[in-house]
């Protein structure tokens, strides 16, 4: 431990008790408003403090020179020590002498271009800045700008300086008069005018800098007046003190303190004691570079402060700041059980402002009180074992006499009670010792209470009060606080010969919330760490205690399972807990996807032992058992719905079936279909190129208001539909068509969940007016009953997007109505809160309080407008190939969406082919041509015929007689059709015959053509007798007799350019062959 040195115990002594702080040279003061020596106030002062004619008086003032002294008045010096702050002197400023010349920073008006500052004459570093302040004519709000010679700034935001007359800040000087500018008067109300000490702590980092001047500005409009009249200041130390020190981890025995410190500075020492204890005498803990320390051997139960200062070079010191009081826990958390408080008010408005501590060993461990329009309320308190406890009930408040409480010790015995209008504030109202009851049996895994499948729970009868953790224990992965647990108990079961149990928790009457989960059996039970089979976790949150359910399949017969319960939240209490075997698990994850206008597909998952699903739809709300059903037995989990209708809402039930058993129905499920119908697909109508077609027209819709979205809003149905939130007095009832309320608060509220009543989130993102109204009177002629409205439109998270309340409404008998319409709320509301009541003026037993009914939601839609923009109308003839309808949807002033489909017309029929059978002759060319005319008798198509072809175009003298000749329709659509005629060859004229030979010539091959002076024939092996020439007038002009089957040339070179005629003989054949002659 270092070394105290007389300079530490110098700067000890100083910062406790004897530091001198000194007045600040500064200028900038603006105004006179103190009167001083002999004259008139008003010659003697320049202005007044506040909006008035006020100021304050010097103790030398005298209007004349023979007056006698006044009584009240500043001192004559202008030095004020402080009456508040040990050491702390002021110096208001002088002129040559006292309270000559400007004497306050006199700030009026509002706003930071109306500040005023004061400039500091020889800047200093400072860890404390001091200032004479009031305010006048009210209180003044105000900001303060230090302002640091490197230019830097420190701000003092939201600065309260009271009135001269109030309170609010250390007063430094009160009952010392004022004097009225306009008559000279000295008033002199007790104890007051005052002035008061406004302190600005210069933070750690900043009090190595230069204070250049201080800026204030008034906030507040009005006519207050901030009056500034002097500053004192304390100087910083060399070395910096920490700051922002922090208590955490605090234990039984432990705690650790960490703080922050300016750069530089790595030694601190800490001081700690109990509360109350000398700075010297504690305990002292030295820290090197940590910024943080642990504490040891603290004592349980017991308050302790801590002080810490920086231990700077050259044995220098900072200041001890502190101290900073924590306490440690009066016990160990598994030595404390949960004790129920129950806090009344017997007029139903909360406690007003009363409240009670909880102390054990005079500690406190929490204040109970009773919030505003709250009549009742249960409030678990820890209390630890064998440690003694106290209900206090502190001072303060009103209407004391309508405070009630009663305890509940662990077993939930009431061990203590008070009725209203017993009992006194400020005293002492129940002492015993905390007594907890002993851990339950099945506190540890080993000893886990064996649950008999199937049997029932008719009371609790299990309980993890006092249940503690074991080393290893596993933390359920859904346990909430997340990574903690706490009180957790212990069981088994052994699995059915199915695999499948449902696991409830949370039965009533439970009185609190467990989260549970089950575990497949430890390797070694002795060994926690081995149980790592976590198969399911359920923490079902709340307020009620409805119950926490689990459904496990696919377990292993004759298997031993484990089931973690734990309190959620860290509650303990009772409960019961079943098992029960499942004849058929009912599916979940049910899911709709792949939507369209007549479609949808339905998936889910399988609880493991079903053999067949049943599914069940049919417009939304409809009643299960009167839907469509489809069976799904093809091992392929999910069904196809067609046949719907478009812009519909639809809802979905699915059952699971087990051999002879049936699930629950599992659903509603709801879905809404789109405006536009699926791609439609036909085939033409007979002699028709198209078809006529029908479909389900997306329709326009008039908007306007919805029906009443509230359940109930009438009291026709009594209080069903209804949430009471606050039951006060006799209590709600319904009659005669009107809810009534009692004499103490009663409110009851709905939550009304948009999607669910068939508005799409795109509907409510364009922000459609809502209209809520209500009528409500009084039912007595008493003109004070309440009645009240409060509305919230609210988003998926329940956060609340805007708002509307009556506030508290005084009733008269006539029927009056509240209406009030939500417009340009912007996007994301998703549900609407309406709650509403009131109470009974006069407190007579019964209903005789507000009445209201026709309570109303509605949301008013605007007009849906539909527009064909593209393709044809429904019922019109639509062509073969594809046509592209489209849509045009327009709801109010939303941007249009549009709707498209296809509708195709597929031809399917084939041409109509006709032909006739016919005969032809052949001519001297001894070949005949065909086309499809020949034969065609006719043929047709619903559409058009694009082409005809034949499988033969020509006949020859080797086709004489009958042919088969086949004739292919083709129309514009690809579809085809054959027919078949006989077309009868004939020779009459014997060309044929003649010409057998004459065919053999046909090969010889004369080139080139067109020739020039010489020409040659290729007589393919033939022998040529004889070419003659021939004009196309048929003269004769040259003959060559050649006798060879050789190659053949010829001269003609001597015959002009033009067109001739070539006779070639050969082998008693002739043929002839034109040629041109270049």
């Amino acid at each position: 431990m270092k070394k105290i040195t007389l300079f530490t115990l110098f700067l000890f002594f100083c910062w406790q008790s004897y530091c001198q702080i000194n007045p600040i040279a500064a200028t900038g003061y603006n105004e006179d408003v103190i009167a001083n020596g002999v004259g008139t106030m008003q010659s003697s002062t320049s202005i007044s403090i506040d909006d008035a004619n006020f100021c304050f008086l010097s103790e030398d003032w005298k209007l004349n020179v023979g007056d006698g002294n006044i009584t009240v008045g500043l001192p004559t010096s202008g030095e004020i020590e402080s009456n508040v702050t040990t050491g702390l002197t002021y110096q208001i400023p002088t002129a040559g002498s006292p309270y000559e010349g400007n004497n306050s920073l006199r700030v009026s008006l509002s706003g930071a271009s109306n500040s005023k500052t004061l400039t500091i004459t020889t800047p200093e570093s400072y860890s404390n800045l001091y200032f004479l302040v009031t305010s006048g004519s009210g209180v003044s709000t105000a900001d303060a700008i230090v302002n640091f010679t490197d230019g830097s700034t420190q701000t003092f935001t939201g600065l309260s300086i009271p009135d001269w007359y109030g309170t609010g800040l250390p007063i430094e000087l009160s009952g010392i008069g004022r004097g009225d500018r306009s008559n000279n008067n000295v008033e002199t109300p007790s104890n007051n005018p005052k002035i008061f000490q406004l302190n600005l702590s210069i933070e750690p980092n900043n009090q190595t800098k230069l204070v250049e001047s201080v800026e204030f500005i008034k906030n507040n409009i009005g006519g207050s007046v901030i009056n500034v009249f002097a500053i004192s200041g304390e100087e910083a130390n060399d070395c910096v003190p920490p700051f922002d020190i922090q208590i955490e981890n605090i234990t039984l025995n432990t705690a650790d303190v960490i703080w922050d410190s300016v750069d530089g500075i790595t030694e601190w020492e800490i001081e700690y004691g109990s509360v109350g204890f000398t700075l010297g005498t504690g305990m002292v803990v030295q820290d090197n570079n940590a910024m943080g320390e642990t504490l040891q051997n603290l004592n349980p139960a017991t308050s302790y402060e801590v002080y810490v200062k920086s231990i700077c070079i050259s044995d220098s010191e900072s200041n001890y700041v502190g101290p900073v009081v924590f306490d440690t826990p009066i016990c160990d958390p598994s030595n404390q059980c949960n004790y129920k408080f129950i806090l009344t008010d017997s007029y139903g408005d909360g406690w007003n402002g009363n409240s009670m501590n909880i102390l054990q060993n005079d500690i406190l461990v929490t204040t109970l009180q009773l919030g505003s329009g709250q009549e009742y309320e249960e409030i678990l308190v820890p209390i630890c074992d064998g440690v003694n406890f106290e209900l206090y009930w502190n001072s303060g408040g009103s209407f004391g006499y309508e405070v009630g409480i009663e305890i509940l010790d662990p077993s939930n015995n009431s061990i203590y009670f008070m009725e209203p209008n017993t009992g006194s504030a400020n005293s002492s109202l129940y002492t015993s010792t905390g007594a907890c009851p002993e851990p339950p049996a099945n506190d540890d895994i080993i000893n886990a209470i064996d649950l008999v499948l199937n049997a029932s729970c008719a009371e609790d009868i299990y309980s993890n009060t006092l249940a503690t953790t074991e080393n290893f224990e596993p933390i359920a992965s859904c346990f909430e606080p997340i990574d903690t647990i706490d009180n957790s108990v212990w069981f088994t079961f052994t699995a059915p010969e199915n695999g499948a149990v449902n696991i409830t928790t949370d039965i009533a009457p439970s009185d609190f919330d467990s989260q549970i989960a089950v575990y497949e059996s430890p390797s070694d039970i002795n060994d926690l760490s081995t149980l790592t089979g976590e198969l399911t976790c359920n923490q079902n949150i709340s307020e009620e205690n409805t119950a926490s359910n689990i459904l496990l399949t696919g377990l292993v017969e004759g298997e031993v399972y484990y089931i973690q319960v734990d309190g959620h939240n860290q509650v303990q209490g009772t409960f019961c807990i079943n098992v029960n075997t499942v004849a058929c698990p009912d599916p979940t994850d049910i899911t709709i996807f792949n939507v369209t206008g007549e479609t949808a597909e339905v998936v889910w998952v399988s609880n493991g032992i079903e053999t067949e699903w049943q599914v069940e739809y049919g417009p939304e709300g409809f009643v299960p058992g009167t839907g469509e059903l489809i069976f799904d037995n093809d091992n392929d989990l999910g069904v196809f719905i067609t046949d719907l209708e478009i812009d519909t809402d639809y809802d979905v039930y699915v059952s699971a079936i087990c051999n002879n058993a049936l699930s629950n129905s599992v659903g509603p499920i709801s879905f809404t279909t789109p405006p536009c119908p699926n791609d439609i697909e036909v085939i033409n109508d007979e002699a028709l190129c198209g078809a006529i077609v029908t479909y389900n027209t997306p329709q326009s819709a008039p908007g306007g208001p919805s029906g009443n979205l509230l359940i109930n809003g009438d009291a026709n149905d009594g209080l069903n539909g209804w949430t009471i939130d606050q039951n006060g007095g006799s209590g709600w009832t319904a009659i005669n068509g009107e809810f009534v309320t009692s004499y103490t608060t009663c409110s009851k509220s709905q939550i009304i969940n948009l999607s669910s009543v068939g508005f799409t989130d795109a509907q409510m993102d364009d922000s459609p007016e809502i209209t809520i109204s209500e009528d409500y009177r009084g039912v007595s002629s008493d003109p004070n009953d309440i009645y009240f409205l409060n509305v919230e439109l609210r988003d998926e998270g329940g956060n609340v997007i805007e708002s509307f309340s009556t506030g508290n409404i005084t009733t008269s008998v006539n029927t009056q109505t509240v209406t009030h319409t939500f417009t340009g709320y912007g996007a994301g509301v998703r549900n609407i809160y309406f709650q509403h009541g009131g109470d009974d003026a006069e407190g007579w037993t019964g209903n005789f309080g507000s009445a209201m009914n026709n309570g109303q939601v509605l949301v008013n839609l605007p007009t849906i407008n539909v527009e064909q923009i593209d393709g044809l109308a429904s019922g019109q003839e639509f062509p073969v190939g594809t046509t592209t309808n489209t849509f045009e949807i327009t709801q109010g002033n939303s941007i249009p969406t549009t709707c498209t489909f296809n509708v195709t017309v597929l031809d399917v029929e084939i041409p109509n082919a006709i032909s006739n059978d016919i005969t032809i002759e052949l001519d001297d060319n001894l070949t005949v041509n065909l086309v499809p005319d020949d034969i065609d008798a006719g043929s047709t198509d619903n559409c058009e015929i694009l082409s005809r072809s034949l499988n033969i175009t020509s006949l020859n003298c080797n086709d004489l007689g009958e042919n088969e000749i086949i004739m292919t329709v083709t129309d514009v659509n690809g579809n085809s059709n054959t027919v078949s005629s006989i077309i009868t060859l004939v020779d009459p004229n014997e060309y044929c015959e003649l010409n057998v030979g004459r065919n053999s010539l046909l090969s010889l091959k004369v080139f080139p053509n067109p020739i020039g002076p010489e020409f040659f024939i290729d007589s393919n092996s033939k022998i040529i007798d004889k070419v003659e020439v021939y004009d196309v007038n048929g003269r004769k002009l040259k003959s060559f007799t050649v006798n060879s089957s050789n190659l053949f040339k010829g001269d003609i070179s001597q015959l002009s350019s033009g067109i001739y005629f070539l006779k070639i003989y050969s082998e008693n054949q002739n043929i002839t062959k034109q040629v041109i002659k270049k």
